[in-house]
């Protein structure tokens, strides 16, 4: 029986339909005749459009056409917002933003549909990951949808304000501030350890060497965070050099077999041949480092993490693999900068900075899968000589 090829639904989550771009000029011409809420429009404080009901821009005020580089304001008319700000969502079907899968967990659509079914203001915090390079491609914003009548024309008014710096201090302290605190609990607990009577000589220089490895670790952890703010800022220094992939990647599953998130689970690694690989080690070891730990945490005491490596003379294609599946709405945010599933905990710079190394510094490509057949695989794809691409 021949297959039969089934289209695609126009839409996962929000209406697809659109109006024509004549009817759109038509609706940004009512507006415009308004000047009151023209000059309102201008007077926000932040980035700010307005939807129609097919959540199309009629206008823009100045500062949004300021933030998006906007010689013309007539070059997004029309557009949905994701595709306005290139979100990498916006292109995953043909009706465009707010049609996709992962736009079901999107503040902004949110916002929007409920503001036009509710004719109510509505607030919602927005993620979203775009195919630019400022920032590390993630913006964080608070949108305010609120309700405009001009005439019989119904609009919707969106204000942006940008919380990208309240969501890094929150990462910072979620992420950062827990790990070290953690780190510095055990260093304490040694120092204490070792001022106890009766330690002898073996025990003081078993007690040294869990010292060494302690403060090791503080000082990866503030060199991860540093990097990673480098990595957002665009002023990251590569430093790339011919290294033994192997022996890259027998140090960072060492490394990580020594800390207290692979105790009672297997953190499989069959070394590979010598492979010579153009890459800088530090970042290098800090993407798989983190995706291994990731894998770690998701994975029940009793299991698996396997750790598997493949190349050919162009590249190189590390794979962290598990057998847990994520849930289908993490997976639609799982690079976003600040998103994270553990009731306010995290740990090293996460899928999102490692996805920020890997792409933006290292000209490689991180890719997942997650489905109950394969379990969760994450991919490094590398080159063999690097060709770094730098933010700007």
């Amino acid at each position: 029986m021949p297959t039969i090829l089934r289209p695609r639904a126009e839409t996962a989550f929000a209406s697809a339909p659109r109006e024509s771009i004549d009817t759109v000029r038509a609706q940004r011409d009512v507006f415009l005749a308004e000047p009151v809420v023209v000059s309102l429009l201008e007077a926000m404080p932040g980035p700010a459009f307005v939807l129609n009901p097919r959540r199309q821009i009629v206008a823009v005020n100045r500062l949004l056409s300021e933030t998006l580089g906007l010689a013309d304001p007539e070059a997004v008319l029309g557009m949905r917002p994701g595709e306005a700000v290139h979100c990498t969502h916006s292109a995953e079907r043909p009706a465009g933003c707010g049609t996709s899968n992962a736009c079901a967990q999107c503040g902004a659509v949110s916002a929007v549909l409920e503001c036009l079914s509710t004719r109510k203001r509505v607030v919602r915090e927005c993620r979203i990951v775009t195919t630019g390079d400022a920032d590390g491609g993630a913006l964080d914003f608070r949108v305010h949808a609120s309700p405009l009548t001009c005439g019989s024309n119904e609009f919707v008014v969106v204000g942006l304000q940008d919380i990208r710096d309240e969501k890094r201090r929150e990462v910072l302290e979620r992420v950062f501030f827990h790990d070290l605190l953690g780190t510095a609990r055990d260093v304490h607990e040694i120092a204490e350890r070792l001022r106890q009577p009766g330690v002898d000589a073996v025990e003081a220089l078993e007690y040294h060497g869990v010292l060494e490895q302690l403060t090791g670790r503080v000082v990866e952890q503030i060199e991860s965070q540093r990097a990673l703010l480098s990595a957002e800022r665009g002023d990251l220094d590569v430093e790339p050099r011919e290294v033994d992939l192997a022996e890259l990647l027998t140090g960072t599953v060492d490394s990580l077999r020594r800390q207290d998130v692979a105790a009672g689970r297997t953190l499989r690694f069959e070394s590979i041949r010598r492979c010579p690989l153009e890459t800088d080690p530090a970042l290098f070891g800090r993407a798989v480092g983190s995706l291994l730990r990731n894998a770690l945490e998701a994975t029940a005491p009793g299991g698996t993490v396997e750790l598997t490596c493949e190349y050919d003379h162009e590249v190189a294609t590390i794979t962290v693999h598990n057998d847990g599946v994520i849930p289908d709405d993490v997976q639609q945010q799982i690079f976003q900068r600040s998103f994270t599933t553990r009731g306010g905990h995290g740990r090293g710079i996460g899928t999102y900075g490692a996805r920020l190394f890997v792409e933006h510094y290292l000209g490689g490509k991180l890719a997942f899968m997650s489905e109950p057949r394969v379990g969760t695989l994450f991919l490094v794809i590398l080159p063999r000589r690097m060709q770094a691409r730098r933010p700007g």
